[in-house]
């Protein structure tokens, strides 16, 4: 795509994401029920952050999909694995709850009013917070961190620098310190779930399942602040297994997934799957022209 026409689409996505901003905040305002405007802003809040990050994947050199990491599954990764990497996720997300509550920080941070915001939930205002929190949400931030920024910064720095940067401004996004140290940590496993599959899509399965499991067991629990020593044993040897079988599947796959990220880094030219398009075709070409050769010399005694 001409530079120019790059920069307009640029432009285009940073227009929409300014539009959506203000869209949000003036719905968000006129709206009186709090749990229909928590909806509101997380889908706001995703539609914001794709719209960035499509307009920094437009002007990536390897495409769009490709900054984006909205590619297909590394075939290293079977279903089995992808299963395993969602439970994982939610164990982890259960083991930092379960940490917070233990340390007793909980109530000074903003997890304590979404438990109070979200206990009882039912019906239609259930279901546009599990839309609005419980899926938008991993959409978005998963294009954007783990997408985007992920793979902006790996090729330029490296796979570690990559993953710790993203995850660190995955936990600066959601501003509370308490729910983003949690989310910073979580950012590490998302990250190395995309490095894995090289792309965002397991990410955003992982994400999605994560949230909603968070939100359900909220609405779940009615709201109540002493639900943390209520944890039953069994389910923390349960999410502390899943993590562990999660991290077993990356110690396993992860590495080949960094090698491919080192061998394709500081990529200026077309995308990987062009260049590899022009290799095979200038193979093609290559034994076309020694097929051509062989019959000419084959033919020369003929003639004489």
């Amino acid at each position: 795509m001409p530079a120019r026409s790059r920069l307009g689409q640029t432009a285009a996505y940073a227009l929409a994401a300014l539009i959506l901003i203000v869209a949000g905040v003036s719905l968000a305002s006129a709206v009186s029920d709090p749990l229909l405007r928590l909806a509101i802003v997380g889908v706001v809040s995703s539609l914001v952050m794709t719209a960035i990050a499509l307009a920094a994947a437009s002007r990536s050199r390897s495409g769009m999909r490709d900054a984006l990491g909205w590619t297909r599954s590394s075939s290293r990764l079977g279903r089995a694995h992808v299963a395993v990497l969602t439970l994982g996720a939610v164990g982890a997300s259960h083991l930092l709850d379960a940490a917070i509550d233990s340390l007793g920080i909980r109530e000074a941070s903003v997890l304590a009013e979404l438990d109070m915001l979200l206990g009882g939930a039912r019906g239609l205002p259930l279901a546009l917070v599990v839309l609005g929190v419980g899926i938008a949400p991993g959409f978005g931030e998963e294009l954007l961190f783990r997408g985007v920024l992920l793979r902006g910064v790996a090729r330029r720095h490296g796979v570690a620098v990559g993953l710790v940067a993203s995850s660190l401004l995955f936990g600066a996004l959601h501003i509370d310190p308490v729910q983003g140290g949690a989310a910073a940590l979580l950012g590490l496993y998302l990250g190395g779930v995309a490095i894995a599959a090289d792309g965002t899509r397991i990410a955003i399965g992982c994400h999605v399942a994560n949230n909603l499991v968070a939100v359900l067991g909220a609405a779940l629990a009615d709201g109540d602040a002493s639900r943390g020593p209520d944890r039953s044993d069994w389910l923390l040897v349960a999410a502390g297994a899943a993590l562990l079988a999660g991290l077993v599947v990356l110690a396993r796959t992860i590495p080949e997934g960094v090698s491919w990220w080192q061998g394709n880094r500081q990529s200026s030219g077309p995308s990987i799957p062009e260049q590899d398009e022009s290799v095979r075709a200038g193979e093609v070409v290559g034994e076309l022209v020694a097929g051509v050769e062989r019959d000419a010399e084959q033919d020369a005694p003929e003639h004489e």
